[in-house]
Parts: structure tokens; C-alpha cells; sequence
């Protein structure tokens, strides 16, 4: 009988500890005043309601929760807050005109100028729901998020933020744009859906995407912008225009450095079109070019050198020094390097190998490309 008194005494010391913990974390989770200059209470259609105001300020556990006004419903578990709502816990800060807390969910409705702060970004909107355990937000209304970092500005209508995935989605007419260190934008991207993943290093566009950057101006059905790479991927029906070129394809890619477009990648069914001369504009001809890939490199916006490979094909109408028109040049081969200087052809290479190159020149009075070679290499 000695033996079991001990181990009865650690049975209560043990659940004297179980008790005092399950009675602190109750009262950490309950929602406590901390101040308030008045408080009244008084019968609303039956039920009780508690309101205090001037200065108020209430904590649950981790959060500091202050207004002008609140009040609490008896039974309810539910609270309205009025006037210079600030709403603060370990990772955001909520300032709205009025909100509704209800506190056996944790959950936070608020309304009118609604303001959440987290990390380097900054979500603006008319109406939030706040879901405190999941860490995750809606918002509605005129949304608006700042990424101060990333020197990002996103809209919409609507926005779904779940900070343990890292992840967003933005609806209602999304626009996404970029801008410099000195405020100056950079690139605008418009769509019917956005998601970004990783806290805004990577981003998807889908249906009726329009990316325009500088004098480009892309447009597909699907894009995806990784912002660390400054790469952006863009499919279906991807084309890009640039000072009157076009290129199409069924993939495109465009590569950044430092904020600048440096190439544009085109793969499968490639086709680049280049305005023809003023001169010869109304007879319905356009310089082009077509293989498996082409790739366009930029010098200060402008297109310095295209790279066709792949059953490279070049047509390339002709224009004298007096403005007289020449004829259609024709030539194919497995590579095909242009280079240009003042937007102006300035060379052409064919890199083959034995017996690829083909070529034809077609004076005005036959239009026609014909498919034999003149020469071959």
C-alpha cells in the first residue's frame, strides 16, 4: 500500500498540470479587454449586448485587436467593431473603417478602406475575410497588392492569398505591372486569371494574355513569368510584335537581363515578318522568314541580329538606292543569320550543310517563288 502512494501523488501532480494547461490556453484564446474609457451594456431584441468605446483595445493570445467601438452579443461569440479598426497578429497587420470578428472560427470580415500588411507587400480592398488559423485572406473589391520588393502592383476584382503555400490568385480583370527603382514601368500584363507561387517569384497568366514591354507587345492563351530568371514562357497561339515585326510560333520564350529584353525564342511552326519597303507596301509582299526555331536579339530595344535553324527559309524583297524594286529573294538552308544595322538587313549568311543551300532571285515580271534552285552549295 506504501508503495502506490507515491504513485498516486504523481497521478494528481499530473493532472493538476493537464488542467492548469487545458485552463491557460482557454484563456489565451479568449478574446480579453485591456482598456476602454466607457463601457455599457444593454437588451437588443432579446439579447444582451456589451459596448465599450474610446481607446478600445482587446487580446487574443498573439493578437492585439483596437478600435472606437465594440460590441460583443451575448451567447454569439461574435463581435462588431467600428471606427480606426487595427487588427494586428505575428504576420499580419489589418486596418479597416469596421469589421466583424467571429471568434470560435477566428475569422475577420472587414469593410470600407481595408488595409493588410505583410512582410514587403501591401493588400488594399474593400472588403476582407481574414482566416486567422489558415492564414489565409479574400479579398474583394478595387483589390490592389503592393509588392515593394519585387516593385510589383497587382488589381483585380477579386484575390485569394494563402500564406502557408505561398500562393495567390487574382480574378476580376487582373493587371499586373512592373516598375523600375525610380517608379517608371516596365511591363504590363493583362489576362483573365493570375496565380503567383513562392511569394511572387513565379507567376501564371491564363486566357486572353497581353504582356507589353518597352515597344513589344506579346499576346497568347497561357504564360508563365519567373521573375528571378527574368524569363517569360508564353503558349497558345503565342505572338510577338515589335516596331511592325511579327513572330509566331507554337512556343515563344523572351529573356531578360536586368530588366531589358535581350532575345525572343520561337519554337515549332516559326514564321518571322518583317515589314516590306514603303515603296512596294501595296503590292501585298512581305519579307519573312520560317524554320523549326528563330531567335530575335535586341541592343537597346531594337532587333540586332534574327537566327533561323531548322529548314531555314528566307524571303526577302528588293529595294535599289533609287527606290526601285528589284525582285523576290528566295533562299533556304539549315541556318540562316541576319544581322541589321539601322533596322536595315546588313548581312545575310547561309550555313548548310553540302548540297542544302538553295536560293533564287525572282525579278518583278515573276513573283512566283520557284521551289528548284538556281545554285546550290
Amino acid at each position: 500500500m506504501r508503495a502506490a502512494f507515491p504513485c498516486f501523488v504523481f497521478v494528481i501532480c499530473l493532472l493538476l498540470i493537464v488542467t492548469n494547461g487545458a485552463a491557460q490556453q482557454e484563456k489565451q484564446e479568449r478574446l480579453q479587454l485591456k482598456h476602454a474609457d466607457q463601457a455599457e451594456s444593454y437588451l437588443k431584441n432579446g439579447t444582451l449586448v456589451r459596448k465599450f468605446y474610446g481607446n478600445v483595445m482587446f487580446v487574443q493570445g498573439n493578437m492585439n485587436l483596437r478600435c472606437d467601438e465594440l460590441y460583443s452579443f451575448t451567447g454569439k461569440k461574435e463581435y462588431l467593431l467600428r471606427g480606426r479598426v487595427k487588427i494586428r497578429d505575428a504576420e499580419f497587420r489589418l486596418a479597416a473603417d469596421s469589421a466583424r470578428y467571429f471568434a470560435d472560427k477566428k475569422v475577420f470580415q472587414a469593410y470600407g478602406d481595408v488595409t493588410l500588411l505583410s512582410d514587403s507587400s501591401r493588400l488594399n480592398a474593400r472588403k476582407v475575410t481574414y482566416f486567422q488559423k489558415e492564414k489565409r485572406v479574400i479579398a474583394e473589391k478595387e483589390v490592389k497588392i503592393v509588392d515593394s520588393r519585387q516593385h510589383v502592383e497587382i488589381t483585380g476584382q477579386r484575390a485569394e492569398l494563402q500564406r502557408r503555400k505561398k500562393y495567390t490568385k487574382i480574378t476580376g480583370e487582373p493587371l499586373f505591372v512592373q516598375y523600375d527603382s525610380s517608379g517608371a514601368e516596365e511591363m504590363r500584363i493583362v489576362g483573365e486569371m493570375m496565380e503567383s507561387f513562392d511569394q511572387g517569384k513565379h507567376f501564371k497568366i491564363s486566357r486572353n494574355v497581353k504582356i507589353t514591354r518597352d515597344s513589344t507587345m506579346a499576346t497568347c492563351e497561357f504564360a508563365s513569368y519567373f521573375a528571378d530568371a527574368e524569363i517569360i514562357e508564353l503558349q497558345e497561339n503565342p505572338v510577338a510584335i515589335n516596331a511592325g515585326d511579327k513572330i509566331t510560333g507554337d512556343k515563344m520564350q523572351l529573356q531578360m537581363h536586368d530588366k531589358k529584353l535581350q532575345n525572343i525564342l520561337v519554337t515549332g511552326n516559326s514564321k518571322f515578318i518583317s515589314p516590306a519597303d514603303s515603296l512596294i507596301r501595296g503590292r501585298g509582299v512581305e519579307n519573312y522568314l520560317t524554320g523549326q526555331s528563330i531567335q530575335l536579339f535586341f541592343v537597346k530595344n531594337e532587333i540586332d541580329k534574327v537566327q533561323v535553324n531548322g529548314t531555314a527559309t528566307s524571303v526577302y524583297h528588293v529595294v535599289n538606292e533609287q527606290g526601285i524594286y528589284q525582285g523576290q529573294n528566295w533562299a533556304q538552308g539549315d541556318t540562316i543569320i541576319i544581322s541589321l544595322v539601322n533596322k536595315s538587313i546588313n548581312r545575310i549568311k547561309i550555313k548548310s550543310q553540302p548540297g542544302n543551300s538553295r536560293g533564287k532571285f525572282s525579278p518583278p515580271e515573276s513573283q512566283k517563288v520557284d521551289s528548284s534552285a538556281v545554285f546550290k552549295k
